[in-house]
């Protein structure tokens, strides 16, 4: 029955790619007669880069040094809708393309409708469904070893035939979105806790996380508030559960009001690093990685964060270390209760 589910899955997918490969092959032809009918000596200039949410915010200076390079020229980014919110306020983009599989570029690229390609994507980039993957004429980085070249970042912007960026990333929030976090009266100070990320091996124990936020709760007039897709905290006072409940901009303003970012390596914690909150990360093996360093900025040089490896899984990682790591943060911040001090 699996089987059989699978299949039907891969054919309706299939049929959906080829649907957005013709209505995407459309956009951008109808993208170059309306750039060139303006300007005929502008050049399209196209920044690919479809997926992952912390893939996205890392790659963001990007955006900037491409405008630099091509000052006069039409930029477009190209993204899964998911993300699209990510690039809508970035100042160095001119337009967005929204695709839903990488597929859709793969089959399209060699067509040419563009005048230079960004080609961010890493060797072997595939869907998980059509399993096409991506190929690259030059350079050594892949989908196996891209850690080994450095964080996020330099990585893509190397693979890209860029030199390897170091900035420190930078997010785009408006005052509207702003305005609807603030709207939400969260009590302050509050902790922004994201504890599921969308790999199993980078989380950490269930009963760890709530451990965790009992000895803070003990030892400081604080409150948490867990934000991504999943909760692992029960409910009581002084808790508040937003998961699935925020766009990722207001994800974003979210993190950027509160005291301190507690979480896994995940998209958050990238957001996090971009809205210059002070962030607690937890990291461990990774795949074939035994100690990366996702970040650039204050999360990759310790001023703006704490880095907490280890040698095996996240989920190894001690209660009490973690929990050392936030007193050092927080008993600046912090009044401590009466009673522990």
């Amino acid at each position: 029955m699996k089987v059989i589910k699978r299949h039907i899955v891969a054919v309706v997918h299939k049929v959906q790619v080829a649907y957005r490969v013709r209505r995407l092959r459309t956009r951008l032809v109808q993208l170059n007669t309306t750039v060139k009918s303006e300007q005929p000596t502008r050049r399209i200039v196209l920044i690919t880069l479809i997926e992952h949410l912390g893939d996205i915010v890392a790659c963001e200076p990007i955006a900037r040094e491409v405008r630099a390079r091509h000052p006069n020229d039409y930029l477009v980014w190209m993204v899964r809708q998911r993300y699209r919110e990510l690039l809508d306020y970035n100042p160095f983009i001119d337009a967005i393309l929204t695709v839903e599989c990488i597929t859709e570029w793969i089959n399209i690229r060699s067509e040419r409708l563009y005048d230079v390609a960004i080609e961010l994507h890493l060797r072997d980039h595939e869907c998980w469904i059509c399993k096409v993957p991506l190929t690259k004429e030059s350079g050594e980085i892949s989908m196996a070893n891209y850690f080994h070249f450095g964080a996020l970042l330099p990585v893509f912007s190397q693979s890209a035939g860029l030199p390897p960026l170091t900035d420190p990333p930078r997010l785009y929030v408006p005052k509207q979105v702003a305005e609807r976090v603030s709207a939400l009266h969260l009590p302050k100070p509050f902790i922004a806790l994201h504890a599921v990320s969308n790999e199993k091996t980078k989380d950490w124990q269930r009963a760890k996380w709530v451990e965790l936020v009992e000895k803070i709760e003990t030892a400081y007039e604080t409150c948490t508030v867990e934000i991504g897709h999943a909760s692992v905290l029960p409910k009581r006072h002084r808790r508040f559960n937003y998961c699935k409940r925020l766009s990722i901009l207001e994800t974003a303003e979210l993190i950027r009001t509160a005291v301190l970012f507690i979480g896994v390596d995940s998209g958050p914690a990238h957001l996090a690093n971009a809205v210059e909150t002070f962030g607690i990360i937890l990291l461990g093996k990774h795949r074939d990685f035994q100690r990366y360093m996702p970040y650039t900025g204050g999360y990759a040089d310790g001023t703006n964060a704490d880095l907490i490896y280890s040698s095996t899984a996240p989920a190894d990682i001690a209660v009490e270390r973690v929990f050392r790591a936030v007193e050092c943060r927080l008993n600046a911040a912090l009044k401590p209760h009466l009673s522990n001090s």
